[in-house]
């Protein structure tokens, strides 16, 4: 999970995000959009 820098997924909530590394060397899943 550490090795992807820019991964697009599909959130089991039905939204969309990328995943990628946070400042403190975490992961950061923003999520801009949902699917009905």
């Amino acid at each position: 999970a550490a090795a992807a820098s820019l991964k697009s997924l599909k959130l089991p909530t039905g939204g969309y995000g990328v995943i990628r590394r946070g400042e403190n060397g975490g992961l950061e899943v923003p999520v801009w959009g949902r699917r009905p």
